[in-house]
């Protein structure tokens, strides 16, 4: 599984690269996916030990986020949505706080198959 090539307009130090090597790495046992594919399992006492504890600081607030994370574009097997993962930006937030709609933005050209 670790082995699987990310799509190569995915900036590898994004969160979602980041998440799709911890999820799919043997080195980490407290993420990992569910029996669908399509989320996430994390044992969270063994999570707050193994990433943590030796996170940099200012990223364990950024690695916790992920206790929260979920996308119809993050799949087990599937790197190629990975792509369509983007940051949400305050007035995006914003919106959606407010209960209004936020509509997606297609792909970048460099980023559609």
């Amino acid at each position: 599984m670790e082995g699987q090539r990310l799509p190569g307009a995915l900036n590898p130090s994004h969160f979602p690269a980041k998440l799709w090597h911890l999820v799919n790495s043997p080195r980490f046992g407290s993420v990992r996916w569910d029996a669908s594919g399509e989320g996430l399992l994390i044992d969270q006492r063994l999570f707050e030990r193994e990433l943590l504890g030796a996170a940099p600081a200012g990223e364990g607030a950024a690695l916790a986020a992920l206790l929260h994370f979920r996308s119809p574009h993050f799949r087990r097997h599937r790197p190629d949505l990975l792509v369509h993962l983007k940051r949400r930006t305050s007035a995006k937030k914003a919106k959606l706080a407010a209960g209004l709609p936020v509509p997606s933005r297609p792909p970048q050209r460099s980023q559609r198959l």
